[in-house]
């Protein structure tokens, strides 16, 4: 059989590059599909203004152009995020890792840092902050992925000494596996965001714990941490068979399903 030559895989331009992202609640408390950036400038610039200026980052998000997403965020710098010059290479590169999943074909996000940021210059961003980004984005993009399971029904307060734990073990560099379906947690995912952990979505909101869901989900996920109430058996199932594909898996016990808010 005649076989073809294989035609070179041409990159997308970086600064043609859009994606998806994390997804916020919107009115109503309705939870939005994911949020698209056209670029990682869009990405960077509508980030200053998410956390408490929602209306303006949505006018970042929807700016035709890069000159144009810039000059709107300069525009209304006093509305930006008061703690953003400590958070924006964090932030910066946590976007690049949602960036590179929509880029699988492409072997730019696989280098080192200096690779990384080479390829990435571009997009215009200051070269000391796109080194220190880049060098983030390479410990996120090599770190573990953790999946939180029985969460909606643990008490906000024993969740978020968990979470700040492993936030903490991890110095900050961890991804998080989100299960959308029963036993997941939007709050855990919710302070993720806030944290600028990377966030990958798994099943849909009618979606059980079946066995099968629970291979899929060990695909995207290095340990899970799975939370039950002492001498509950809610969860039984569920460990059960993330052990029966010996995937990595630590119970979180607590004691009662008190009400309260996850600390951000």
């Amino acid at each position: 059989m005649h076989q073809f030559p294989r035609m070179p895989i041409t990159d997308i331009p970086i600064t043609n590059l859009s994606f998806s992202a994390y997804r916020l609640v919107g009115d109503g408390g309705v939870r939005l599909e994911p949020a698209s950036f056209l670029s990682l400038v869009h990405w960077f610039e509508a980030e200053k203004f998410r956390a408490f200026a929602r209306e303006l980052y949505q006018e970042a998000l929807h700016s035709p152009s890069v000159k144009e997403v810039r000059r709107f965020s300069a525009g209304h710098q006093r509305h930006w995020r008061g703690d953003w010059l400590a958070v924006k290479q964090r932030a910066l590169a946590c976007g690049m890792v949602y960036a590179a999943r929509s880029d699988p074909g492409s072997n730019r996000w696989l280098g080192t840092a200096d690779e990384l940021a080479h390829a990435l210059l571009p997009l215009g961003f200051e070269e000391r902050l796109l080194a220190a980004a880049c060098a983030e984005y390479v410990r996120l993009r090599d770190a573990q992925s953790v999946s939180f399971l029985g969460g909606a029904a643990a008490p906000p307060d024993h969740i978020g000494k968990r979470i700040h734990a492993v936030h903490k073990k991890a110095e900050g560099y961890w991804r998080l596996a989100h299960w959308i379906g029963r036993h997941g947690s939007w709050q855990i995912h919710d302070w993720a965001i806030q944290q600028h952990v990377p966030v990958s979505y798994h099943g849909a909101a009618s979606s059980r714990l079946a066995t099968a869901q629970i291979a899929r989900l060990a695909e995207s996920t290095d340990h899970f941490i799975v939370f039950e109430q002492r001498k509950g058996k809610v969860m039984d199932r569920v460990i059960r068979q993330i052990k029966t594909i010996k995937a990595s898996i630590e119970l979180d016990l607590y004691a009662s399903d008190a009400e309260g808010a996850l600390t951000i």
